[in-house]
């Protein structure tokens, strides 16, 4: 099988990840795509994050396309997340599958400073998606994907929860997101 693989913290999930998970899939071919929940990316501080667990079944409550499957694979590798470790233990459960992995231009960009950065370039099918404003490219081995990036952000949508702005006000975020963030209180801030 071909897996595309959507990392990301989705924190949480909004219509932009959505498109963009949309976009992946039709330009691509695979026969399943892989939204890889990471427990603690090591590029961000555990304290913004909602639990995993709550960003877990938001996913789960609103993706509902048949190809699309929500994993909770990276909740079972050490903390926190290295994207080489992630594919080194896909490849190692599934020998027979092959993979595509999805990354936005910000993190192509820093690709060499990862763990193990140009082991990804070269051993892996990289597609990449442009970021709003941002311009630079580095050269390397990947293919662009078409996508009008949304001027969408999780960081923004959390801002505006803070903000108190009412939940049914966001349009960003789907109306199951919005229900679930309410009955758990989640992104109130102090």
């Amino acid at each position: 099988m071909v897996i595309g693989l959507f990392f990301g913290s989705f924190n949480p999930l909004h219509k932009g990840h959505l498109k963009l998970a949309d976009t992946f899939y039709n330009q691509t071919q695979m026969d399943e795509l892989w939204w890889m929940v990471s427990p603690q990316n090591p590029h961000k501080s555990p304290l913004e994050l909602a639990p995993f667990e709550h960003r877990l079944h938001m996913l789960r409550d609103a993706i509902q396309t048949p190809d699309y499957v929500v994993s909770d694979f990276e909740a079972h590798l050490p903390t926190p997340s290295f994207t080489i470790d992630t594919l080194t233990a896909l490849c190692n459960h599934f020998p027979d599958h092959q993979w595509k992995i999805l990354m936005g231009q910000d993190s192509w960009n820093a690709l060499p400073t990862w763990k193990s950065g140009s082991d990804i370039e070269n051993q892996f099918d990289i597609w990449v998606y442009g970021r709003p404003g941002a311009t630079e490219w580095r050269s390397g081995k990947y293919h662009p994907l078409h996508f009008e990036p949304l001027p969408i952000s999780s960081t923004g949508i959390r801002a505006q929860i803070q903000s108190k702005v009412p939940l049914e006000k966001i349009d960003d975020i789907l109306p199951i997101t919005q229900t679930y963030i309410k009955q758990h209180q989640l992104y109130q801030g102090v």
